[in-house]
């Protein structure tokens, strides 16, 4: 479409000074093309261009003043290209008209075209165009990075959307403290569309960054502002703390640290393993079975780490943890102990008291003893408790010493530790022991409770009566608790309920109490102790404590009175000691002296009532009424008749005129049912042995575990050189789990089980197998982490039922770690003992020795020895306390004594392995024979060829039974005899 423009262009004929010319009007025409300019729709601050053609069509020329765009706000703007000289007719030029929206909207105006000199335009055109907005929109406010390790980096991602209709490039930057450590990239979005973008950390300084990144739809745009969070880490994986502490730890033990590792990151790191520094010491330990894994962000990772000291003195050593870092790949700690300190030994670590009935009190001994080596400072003890610091917890308590209380070498502190179950279900404390220099101790305790009908007990008898006695004189009574009841009874708290200031008491201390079966009985002594000079009547009561809510306490009243010194029975306590019902009546003596200086009169001789009537029974005895003159007596013969097993006590009363009272003196006896006895021996086949090492796997066996291993030759070669069908196997002094990084799955508390009890290697080598040495060397590896030798304990277990004769210990978690097949009842036996302290089993020595002298049956010591590579004097510097308890079994056992401290140990164990002895012809009786009851078989049939060697009670065989043959003595336990 053109538009043109017409106007009265008047020409006057200008005529000067008579001029003739006259004006002639000219007629103009300008036509612009398009005559109306439309941008259409154009971006907030994007410009667009559009041109229109000018065209003079008249006939004069015009001369065009630059054009101009009447619009509002600005957004127009036009330009004439070449401008300049007028537009002649039938001439065309350009103006080029520029829409730029400042905003979103429409907007018009009017391209005006003018002409100089002259007011009104030669030319209007209508322009118009429409503003949209633009515009990007962020998926988030913010980014976090975390903290990360220099020299790593994090991607984040960032959704950017292109809010236009048209296409954006969006200017990205990083403003704040970044210094470069972030990188992005633009982003190019198509209308509509929404990009992921990516923002790269990668720090190179430690500490904060606050920054944000910047976006732009064009350059005068907005930006958008998405905030950035970043730290940046000298190290992500760090110590806490790197120096490790062990302080004083006595050679003999171990203890545990942990190396622990804390991620400052937000960034998860592979921790690859653990180890020890160079020439690091052996007394320490790590145990990486933890690792690899990933430790996240924030979280903690300890790696149990062990000194175990096999030297005394100060060691140093470093350990690190892998960790998949560039920049930091170990987390270094630095190790520091002292080897050497004072020990205390607790028996029992631990205790479980079984299911005991609600009601009940069930008591056990704690010992405490200082088992450091003879120049060991002392220890103070300050704090023996149940609990945290409580000396009660729910179903526990904890009757401790006086405390502190310090401890020199070898000296014991007692404590005693109760069960008592309030309810049913099982009861669970720990038992704590503090001594100074921050040595703290602990170990668990449990039982059970279980709910059982309440109790009906009788007391016999009801009223306990001392009847008359001197001055200055104690006496003793009994009383026997009967369960009346068709269930189990409790009863406990037995004691002195009135003394009567002292006057009764109980010989035996209070008695923490006992559990019944349905008609069972037990008796307690009560005595009565009159002072010099006392004189009249008194009266107390005994009681105890029953499982019975309707009448929890039970009391029997007491009764006595002092006079008459000058009367009395020689002896007053008349004990008839052990006796068996189907053997005679044993039979006692007592006599009635008056020394008054006056004659009394005899009334009565009579038995009162006691524990059990009819026990006691007066058999001869004075006429009465008897005259007893000034310095005469009266003899009684009485007899115990011991029909009822256990303790009897009565009373014997002599009644006389003129005395206020019955002379009173005390009739004990104790009978038993033990008659028939059968000894039995299995006939060692000199051909056979079974040796037992117990290894000491404490942490101080840094140097005897490889002499050990070396030595091992020794005791092979000579085993095989004797001929004998010989098997080796392996237990340590453990009793007590020490935790999981001990090998063989019994965590170092084997108790008796052989090594490794999870089975993981053959239980026992047979030597002259070819592959027995090597078998043997890995079997003694048993580790160094348990804490107390308890060998001559953990022995007795290995060798005595349960364990000995089952497939499976039933008392553990682990499938198949009995010992059943190892023990032969007709092989030789030798346990020989390796460790670097002395014994701390809880039992004497002696009573060590006598299990093993009764191993092959009594009498056959010599099949059954002990032997102990041990220290055996304190000149050894890798050595803890001279083992004297290992002296002493070994010389009571015959075996062979050898110092832990020689280098060479296989001349020590061939000494020890060739000691064999010979076949038995004598087997000594275990209690004394009656006379013509003695039987003896072999192999269960009845034999000849031996005789009975009556002082010595010892059976005798003229020629020694084959190998292998089991050898039994049938007898009846001679009337009157103990046992030894």
């Amino acid at each position: 479409m053109r538009r043109v423009w017409r106007g009265a262009w008047v020409a006057a004929l200008l005529t000067a000074c008579g001029s003739s010319e006259r004006v002639v009007p000219v007629a103009a025409q300008v036509i612009v093309e398009p005559a109306e300019l439309g941008f259409g729709r154009v971006p907030v601050l994007h410009s667009v261009d559009r041109a229109v053609r000018v065209t003079n069509a008249g006939r004069a020329p015009v001369q065009l003043e630059d054009p101009r765009v009447d619009a509002g706000d600005g957004a127009f703007d036009a330009v004439l290209v070449r401008g300049g000289g007028p537009l002649r007719a039938g001439e065309t030029r350009e103006v080029v008209v520029r829409f730029t929206p400042l905003s979103p909207g429409a907007r018009e105006g009017t391209l005006v075209l003018g002409e100089r000199g002259r007011a009104e335009p030669v030319a209007r055109t209508p322009v118009k165009g429409l503003g949209l907005p633009l515009g990007i929109r962020v998926s988030v406010p913010s980014l976090g990075f975390g903290r990360i390790e220099l020299e790593s980096e994090k991607v984040r991602t960032l959704v950017v959307e292109n809010v236009s209709d048209v296409p954006v490039t969006v200017r990205t930057e990083v403003v704040g403290r970044a210094d470069g450590q972030f990188s992005v990239a633009p982003v190019r979005l198509a209308p509509g569309e929404a990009r992921e973008t990516t923002i790269t950390y990668r720090p190179s300084v430690v500490g904060r960054v606050p920054s944000a990144w910047l976006g732009r739809a064009c350059p005068a745009c907005a930006p958008e502002v998405v905030w950035l969070d970043a730290e940046g880490l000298e190290q992500a994986v760090v110590a806490q703390p790197p120096d490790v502490e062990f302080g004083q730890v006595a050679l003999d033990r171990g203890d545990a640290r942990a190396l622990t590792v804390r991620n400052l990151s937000t960034e998860p790191f592979l921790l690859k393993g653990a180890g020890l520094g160079p020439r690091a010491d052996a007394s320490f330990s790590l145990d990486a079975s933890g690792l690899p894994r990933v430790l996240a962000g924030g979280a903690t990772f300890s790696v149990p780490a062990r000194y175990s000291p096999g030297h005394a003195g100060p060691s140093e050593s470093a350990a690190e943890i892998h960790v998949q870092s560039r920049r930091h790949p170990t987390t270094d700690f630095q190790l520091r102990a002292f080897g050497g300190a004072a020990e205390l030994c607790v028996s029992p670590q631990g205790h479980d008291f079984g299911v005991r009935p609600v009601g009940s009190r069930t008591g056990m001994e704690i010992s405490v003893r200082h088992c450091g080596s003879g120049n060991a400072a002392p220890v103070e003890v300050t704090e023996l408790s149940l609990g945290s610091g409580a000396l009660r917890v729910p179903g526990f308590s904890l009757l401790p010493p006086g405390l502190p209380a310090v401890l020199r070498p070898g000296e014991v502190l007692r404590a005693r530790l109760r069960f008592e179950p309030d309810g049913p279900g099982p009861a669970f404390a720990s038992f704590h022991l503090v001594a100074a220099g921050g040595v703290r101790l602990s170990w668990p305790v449990r039982g059970e409770g279980a709910l059982h009908a309440p109790c009906s007990v009788k007391t016999t008898p009801a009223l306990v009566d001392f009847g008359l006695q001197p001055p200055g004189t104690t006496q003793v009574l009994g009383v026997k608790v009967t369960n009346l009841g068709a269930d189990l009874c409790a009863v406990k708290d037995v004691r002195v309920l009135d003394a009567a200031g002292g006057a009764f008491l109980l010989p035996g201390g209070e008695l923490e109490g006992a559990v019944l079966g349905p008609g069972d009985a037990f008796s307690f002594m009560v005595g009565f102790r009159s002072a010099a000079g006392a004189s009249g009547p008194w009266r107390g009561r005994v009681g105890f404590t029953q499982a019975n809510p309707a009448q929890p306490e039970h009391a029997v009243p007491l009764e006595a009175a002092v006079g008459a010194p000058c009367l009395g029975w020689d002896p007053a306590y008349v004990d008839f000691g052990l006796s068996r019902p189907d053997c005679p009546v044993a039979r006692a003596r007592t006599r009635l002296v008056n020394r008054c200086g006056v004659a009394h009169e005899v009334r009565a001789v009579s038995v009162g009532p006691g524990t059990t009537d009819g026990e006691f029974e007066l058999e001869t005895g004075p006429v009465l009424p008897l005259r007893l003159g000034d310095g005469e007596s009266a003899d009684v013969v009485l007899r115990y008749r011991a029909r009822v097993p256990g303790m009897n006590l009565s009373p014997l009363f002599a009644t006389l005129t003129g005395i206020d009272g019955a002379v009173e003196a005390s009739l004990v006896g104790e009978s038993s049912l033990e008659s028939r006895q059968v000894d039995s021996w299995t006939q060692v086949d000199v051909g056979k042995a079974d040796v037992l090492l117990v290894v000491d796997n404490t942490a101080s066996m840094v140097e005897e575990q490889p002499r050990l291993v070396a030595g091992l030759s020794g005791l092979l070669g000579a085993l095989a050189q004797a001929g004998m069908d010989a098997r080796v196997a392996v237990t340590t002094t453990g009793l007590i789990p020490a935790g999981p990084g001990c090998p063989g799955g019994a965590e170092g508390g084997e108790a008796g089980r052989l090594f490794p009890a999870d089975g993981s290697l053959p239980r026992w080598i047979q030597v002259g197998d070819p592959a027995a040495r090597a078998q043997l060397e890995r079997l003694v590896q048993v580790g160094r982490c348990a804490q107390v030798e308890a060998g001559m304990e953990a022995a007795r277990l290995a060798l005595s039922p349960p364990l000995a004769d089952s497939p499976d210990d039933l008392r553990t978690g682990l499938p198949a770690d009995g010992n059943a097949g190892f023990l032969r009842a007709d092989a030789a036996l030798a346990v020989i003992f390796v460790s670097d302290e002395d014994d701390h089993s809880p039992r004497p020595a002696a009573d060590y020795a006598a299990f093993f002298a009764g191993l092959k049956g009594a009498g056959q010591g010599g099949r059954a020895l002990a032997h102990a590579l041990v220290p055996t004097s304190s000149g050894c510097s890798t050595a803890g306390s001279v083992g004297t308890r290992w002296a002493e079994l070994v010389q009571r056992s015959g075996g062979q004594l050898a110092s832990s401290c020689a280098q060479d140990y296989a001349p020590l164990l061939a000494s020890m392995a060739g000691q064999v002895g010979a076949p038995s012809t004598r087997f000594p009786l275990s209690r004394p024979s009656a006379p013509g009851s003695l039987e003896v078989r072999v192999d269960g049939q009845p034999v000849t060829g031996w005789w009975w060697d009556a002082p010595t009670n010892t059976v005798v065989f003229n020629a020694p039974p084959p190998p292998g043959a089991r050898v039994e003595a049938r007898y009846e336990r001679a009337c009157g005899g103990a046992a030894p």
